[in-house]
This record gives structure tokens, C-alpha cells and sequence, in this order.
């Protein structure tokens, strides 16, 4: 199953409770676009795993010991520079979305505390991994994007940092019964695991599918009341898709 939104959620909360305030001890890069930081927090040792892999982006913790290179890549040696013995303020989930920032207070080459951005997007093929400095400015990324390759968007030392194009989504935080609905019903007749995915920020086909299973399960052992609403909501979507259907027939 992909890391989603929805997962990437329950990790971040896991690693924002355990982490802040923990100092950057160890820096590798045992692959092309892999980082783990050894993290000293609360008395003990943890592996935070980045990882901006196309095939298999990822964020949590580890207890796997990954063979490293014998020459540091050059985005570990300028990690190792930038925020080796920093220490860690917070990690937070952007808009419920496959991005996380982990920010972390470190000293430059004048002795000053500056702040420096470890920003993690989980993307599929367009993963990548970058650190930014105080003012949102790219110091280096594990994938370079060029304006050959994106005219959208430029990932490249000394540009400022750009987020990803927003989309037309509820972030789940957001997500209450209201709004979801008007976003459910502005999907068409498509099935409910469809519909959840288009509405709902990070939540992947998967996930929408056991959502959408467990949500039509609940149709059938709920209470009355809830039986009734959730009859009447789908009674909305249908007539709204209805009339959307015979519009489009004129």
C-alpha cells in the first residue's frame, strides 16, 4: 500500500512526539535519494528514514542498519554541513497533502542559530528531497528539476522553494460532514472510493476503497438515525448527479 495523506498523517504525529527537541547526532545516505538521521531524543537513540524513491517514498522510523558508501554522496556531506547536531523543532504535515517539512534549529560557520528546512515530498515518480535555508531558498535537493524538465516548477540549488500545485481537495482535517458532501456530490455518478479520492487531500485509491467499504458497511449496522442521514445524503448525491446528467444531455 502507498504512503497516502492519510498514513503519512498517522507518522508525522508519531514522529512529532518523540522527536522535537532532539539533536541530529549522524548523518547517511545509503542510497541515491535516501537519507537516515540518527536523532538522540528522550534518553534514547532513533533512525529517522527520508526516503524520495519514485517507486517506494517513504517516511518512518527504522531499525535496519543500511550499508552505506565508502565516499559520502555530496547532499549527504552538505547535510553533514548544514545540520548535523541540530536539533529538531517540530515536523508537520502540509495540508494533509504527501509533504512534510521537518524544521530544525542548527549554527552556522558565525556561531548563530539559523533555521534550516528538511522538506519531504512523496510523490510518486516526482518524490524529491530538498533543504532549504531560513528564507525558503533551495540549498541543495537529492533530484535536480530543470526548466527543460518542468515548466511549472524548478527544483534547483539557490532557487526559492515552491510547494507542489495545489489541488481542488478537502484536507482531512477540514473533512467535515458538510463540506464533504458538497465535494462528494460535485463528483458526478462515479462510485463512492472514486469520489473520496478526488475530494479528499493524500488519500490514495486504496485507502479510499477500504474507506468507501467500510462507510457502506456502516450503512447497514448503524442506528436509525444515522441509517436515515446517510439514506438522505446519498439521496442528495444521487439527484444531484441526476440533474447534472440531464443537463448535459440537452
Amino acid at each position: 500500500m502507498p504512503m497516502d495523506g492519510l498514513t503519512l498523517g498517522f507518522a508525522t504525529r508519531e514522529m512529532n512526539a518523540i522527536l522535537p527537541g532532539g539533536r541530529i547526532d549522524r548523518i547517511t545516505q545509503p542510497e541515491k535519494d535516501t537519507i537516515v538521521l540518527l536523532v538522540r531524543a528522550g534518553a534514547a537513540n532513533h533512525r529517522l528514514l527520508l526516503c524520495a524513491s519514485p517507486n517506494n517514498a517513504r517516511c518512518h522510523f527504522t531499525n535496519l542498519n543500511f550499508p552505506n558508501p565508502l565516499e559520502p554522496p555530496m547532499f549527504c556531506m552538505l547535510l553533514r554541513k548544514q545540520i548535523l547536531s541540530g536539533r529538531i523543532l517540530s515536523i508537520q504535515q502540509m495540508h494533509g497533502d504527501r509533504v512534510i517539512h521537518v524544521d530544525i534549529d542548527t549554527v552556522n560557520e558565525l556561531g548563530d542559530h539559523v533555521l534550516r528546512r528538511l522538506v519531504l515530498e512523496i510523490m510518486g515518480r516526482h518524490s524529491n528531497l530538498m533543504l532549504l535555508d531560513e528564507d525558503g531558498r533551495i540549498l541543495e535537493a537529492a533530484r535536480h528539476v530543470s526548466a527543460d524538465m518542468s515548466r511549472v516548477r524548478q527544483i534547483q540549488p539557490g532557487l526559492p522553494y515552491l510547494p507542489p500545485p495545489a489541488q481542488d481537495k478537502i484536507a482531512p482535517e477540514d473533512a467535515d460532514a458538510e463540506n464533504l458532501l458538497a465535494k462528494l456530490e460535485a463528483q458526478g455518478d462515479v462510485p463512492l472510493q472514486k469520489a473520496l479520492a478526488a475530494s479528499v487531500s493524500g488519500l490514495s485509491n486504496p485507502a479510499a476503497k477500504e474507506l468507501a467499504y467500510r462507510v457502506l458497511s456502516a450503512l447497514r449496522n448503524c442506528c436509525a438515525a444515522c441509517r436515515r442521514w446517510l439514506i438522505r445524503a446519498y439521496w442528495r448525491m444521487s439527484r444531484a448527479n441526476r440533474r447534472t446528467s440531464s443537463h448535459s444531455r440537452i
